[in-house]
């Protein structure tokens, strides 16, 4: 799990992972609406048939989170202690349990691990969230990011990728940290023309504002070069470099962008390259079940109408 959220100048980025060393509804599909809380998405959730409650919606996070006062309130126990390995601020200590289940727009996912979320690794924007909607539910669906409408479409058939068309992009399901693999993540290739030539294993990423690089310590120098100082700075106080650069994601270029990097958070520290926002396209659909992503797909009119008919999705 990660954030990379800007506020006032000012950068809060805590870049996690776990390392192991209103809706429109059917019974499989549902669409629920996305509120902007301080730069990241937010989706509400209902834990144990209770809610609902706010949580950061995080494709980059490969597992949820909740807050302990939460699951003190829901009378949840807390179970064995876990390490959260962060790419800018070390490890962080915190506590495994279940829950019975997690839903969002009634679609549920039951006897599903969740981790306590220190607040401390909140912005001041938002301490009011109660967790982490992270991979570990959303695996379960193929799912369709709609930034444009503020949507988050869940489906757990194959309609909703039978509506869609576009360039397949396939991803990998594991990031790579100390030659061990960090498992449900969703990794695809992409090339920073203006950084290096060779292609770059990024995680797609719903909760990070910027593309972020975690560059070799090798290849660091080349950033240094096409850098200029952002003003911004992690929670640790690191300081960041942002640099304007086009994308190259399959066959499709991408316009200029800022891609920033933060003080010494290198390859090294985490599991893949960089990290991939969501927010820099339209829309983004993510395909669990065949492992690939489509940026900014074309839609069939006619089947998303009969979608729409069957009341699948919120028109």
């Amino acid at each position: 799990m990660r954030y990379l959220t800007f506020c006032s100048g000012f950068i809060t980025v805590g870049i996690f992972f776990l390392h192991l060393s209103a809706a429109a509804q059917t019974a499989d599909t549902t669409s629920v609406p996305i509120r902007m809380v301080g730069g990241v998405p937010v989706v509400q959730v209902t834990l144990n048939g209770k809610g609902p409650y706010d949580f950061i919606l995080d494709t980059g996070a490969n597992y949820s989170a909740v807050q302990r006062k939460i699951l003190a309130q829901l009378s949840i126990p807390l179970e064995r202690q876990v390490v959260i390995v962060t790419a800018t601020d070390g490890s962080i200590h915190e506590r495994k349990t279940t829950v019975e289940s997690m839903s969002v727009g009634g679609l549920t996912v039951s006897q599903l691990d969740v981790y306590t979320l220190d607040p401390r690794v909140l912005s001041s924007n938002h301490q009011h969230i109660s967790g982490i909607l992270g991979e570990s539910f959303l695996k379960h669906f193929d799912i369709l990011l709609d930034n444009e409408k503020k949507i988050l479409v869940l489906d757990r058939t194959s309609r909703l990728s039978e509506s869609l068309a576009g360039e397949q992009l396939p991803f990998s399901r594991f990031g790579i940290r100390d030659a061990s693999r960090t498992l449900d993540r969703i990794v695809i290739e992409l090339k920073i023309p203006r950084y290096l030539e060779q292609s770059l294993r990024c995680i797609v990423d719903s909760g990070a504002s910027a593309p972020l690089l975690f560059p070799e310590e090798s290849q660091a120098w080349r950033l240094q070069v096409l850098a200029h100082p952002s003003g911004m700075t992690t929670l640790s106080g690191d300081r960041c470099i942002v640099a304007g650069t086009g994308l190259i994601i399959g066959g499709s270029a991408f316009p200029v962008t800022e891609v920033l990097s933060c003080g010494n958070v290198t390859r090294k520290a985490a599991d893949t390259d960089c990290l991939l926002p969501t927010r820099l396209f339209k829309q983004i659909f993510i395909s669990h079940a065949n492992s690939y992503i489509i940026v900014n797909p074309q839609k069939d009119s006619r089947k998303l109408q009969e979608l729409a008919n069957a009341g699948l999705l919120a028109r």
